[in-house]
């Protein structure tokens, strides 16, 4: 497998693409292909151009073009194509789904000739009025320019990013390394047509991954190449909505709004979500230690209770113990003292009858 990046985004002349057909024509002189696989309306443009010069009736296969990529091109026979949407008209019922309080639609785009096809389309399919919210298109301007007018929007609006391969400067640039500055600042959420510019700022978009585009444009390859008596094929790929988490936590956008099947990149899961087992797994030796606490408690408090039953039962065993000894004590000195008392009775009863019988004879006796 040969790999080559021709950068055509952003060095799109005729001499640079002349340069790279001699270049190519001399570096594969003599190496046999089986398939040449162009990734992107430039990449496709380029290999039309030049592939008779480098690999001459070697069958092509065509990834990550559109419809509107393709208008004008004289495809030959052997060309088979895996077609992408790109919507934009998608991309921006989603972002207003997410947004529908948004009053007004910004499109960002460079001044690169691919910025400005991009820029043709936005006007045609969103019109100036889109969905009852003004259109307008911030274009033109140096990096600096796109992110004050970006930071001067406000949280009403959909920004909608598409790609910057050149500025009012004239300076060449990466569109993700754009899209990173621009979300960095803008007042406003942030949309894209593309996958990548989602992880480095933008809220997310009726996407193709360009992951997804390369495996489906390798398959196509493989069938190519096993038989290239099927040549031409031509597959439509799928987009699906994207969505980066960390951007919906910054603008505070609802996840219940995202549409059914949305993926959700760089999520991150809440405690429960992350660590549910050992929560589960800790909470349950804390119940069992909370629970032996407590039966030890319940426990201790009834020994308790129970001592001091004990002890109130003791105590009332010694009050009833000392009663009966002082029962039986006055029991006994009551007996004690009645015999004595009674013999006294019955003797000074018994004077008491002899001196009703006699007159007592009473003498005096004195000292002599």
């Amino acid at each position: 497998m040969y790999t080559e990046y021709l950068d055509r985004g952003r060095f799109s002349s005729e001499e640079y693409g002349a340069l790279l057909s001699q270049f190519f024509a001399e570096k594969y002189f003599g190496v046999p292909l089986d398939v040449i696989i162009a990734q992107g309306p430039g990449s496709l443009s380029f290999v039309l151009g030049a592939r008779n010069l480098f690999a001459p009736g070697t069958p092509m296969v065509a990834g990550a073009v559109t419809e509107s990529g393709l208008a004008g091109l004289d495809l030959p026979e052997d060309v088979s194509l895996l077609v992408s949407q790109f919507d934009l008209q998608r991309t921006v019922d989603f972002a207003i789904e997410m947004q529908p309080d948004a009053s007004r639609i910004v499109v960002l785009t460079g001044s690169a000739p691919f910025d400005e096809r991009w820029e043709a389309t936005a006007r045609e399919v969103l019109g100036e009025v889109y969905e009852g919210r003004p259109v307008s298109h911030m274009t033109d301007l140096t990096i600096a320019g796109f992110r004050d007018a970006a930071a001067a929007l406000d949280r009403d609006t959909v920004l909608v990013f598409l790609t910057v391969f050149a500025d009012a400067g004239g300076a060449k640039l990466v569109p993700l390394d754009v899209a990173a500055q621009i979300a960095e600042v803008a007042g406003a959420p942030m949309y894209s047509v593309y996958s990548t510019p989602i992880g480095v700022g933008a809220v997310g978009g009726y996407v193709e991954t360009f992951g997804a585009i390369g495996e489906r444009t390798v398959e196509l390859a493989l069938r190519v190449i096993e038989d290239p008596d099927a040549a031409p094929l031509r597959v439509e790929n799928t987009s699906e909505p994207v969505v980066d988490w960390r951007a919906l936590r910054r603008w505070g956008i609802d996840e219940g709004l995202l549409p059914e099947q949305t993926r959700i990149l760089f999520y991150e899961p809440g405690l429960w979500e992350r660590y549910w087992l050992e929560i589960l797994a800790v909470s349950s030796v804390i119940v069992l230690q909370s629970s032996t606490i407590v039966g030890l408690i319940l426990s201790e408090r009834r020994r308790r209770l129970v001592s001091a039953e004990l002890a109130e039962g003791r105590v009332e065993l010694v009050r009833l113990s000392r009663r009966q000894q002082l029962g039986q004590l006055t029991g006994a000195i009551a007996h004690e003292l009645n015999q004595p008392l009674t013999a006294i009775l019955a003797n000074a009863e018994t004077g008491l009858r002899l001196m009703r019988r006699t007159r007592p004879t009473w003498t005096r006796s004195g000292r002599s």
